[in-house]
């Protein structure tokens, strides 16, 4: 399919396939697959039981230096504490800051990214990004249960917003400076600022973005 910047190979999802059957997965050790959405993590789960691959799982970040075959849900790449051969990105990459970010993080590494997931990304994001009003909503609702006991569950049953967008809105606070959060176990501190704009958001924009790829 050709690459960008001579640094990361674009491939269509099928051929993708192939590449992890035929070169990655010959061996236990130096692949991480990732995926930003529940959607694309059950896609390619069924297709890892198929050809009978030897993966663990990780939410957000990985640190085993032996780099185990992983897919990760949502990487924090400054929590990918490793050095993988390759890095196949399933659903794409979310915007051109993570593109960067990974080319910076793993310059040795085999960099993929299947190039055929528009309108699962532009689903994705729509799922993902709750309507401004809803953010303001799940807001107050952080300020009503920061000093007592929460869970995510909680929180989405409060706002009646999934889990994912719970987490989607909530890391768009955090750019915008308005917490502090970590996600193992959920935890979060609300932070003194002035008057902000959810338009100041990067992943706010980029979700926006891909939700007009559809249109």
């Amino acid at each position: 399919e050709g690459t960008i910047g001579g640094s990361i190979e674009l491939m269509r999802l099928e051929q993708a396939k192939k590449v992890l059957s035929d070169d990655l997965f010959k061996g236990y050790q130096g692949t991480i697959l990732c995926v930003h959405s529940l959607s694309a993590l059950k896609m390619i789960s069924v297709h890892m039981a198929l050809i009978r691959a030897q993966l663990d799982y990780a939410f957000e970040n990985l640190s085993d230096i032996r780099v185990f075959n992983t897919l990760v849900m949502a990487p924090d790449w400054e929590k990918i504490d490793c050095n993988p051969e390759a890095i196949v990105a399933l659903d794409g990459f979310l915007t051109d800051v993570e593109r960067a970010q990974v080319l910076r993080r793993f310059p040795h590494a085999r960099i993929i990214e299947v190039s055929d997931m528009v309108h699962h990304s532009a689903d994705m994001a729509e799922r993902l990004l709750p309507s401004d009003d809803q953010m303001r909503d799940l807001f107050r609702t952080l300020r009503r249960y920061e000093k007592v006991e929460y869970s995510l569950e909680l929180l989405a049953a409060q706002t009646g917003l999934s889990q994912d967008s719970v987490l989607c809105a909530m890391r768009v606070f955090e750019q915008l400076g308005l917490l502090e959060m970590s996600t193992q176990p959920l935890c979060y501190k609300l932070l003194p600022s002035g008057k902000v704009s959810l338009e100041n958001s990067m992943l706010r924009r980029e979700l926006i973005r891909l939700q007009q790829l559809k249109k």
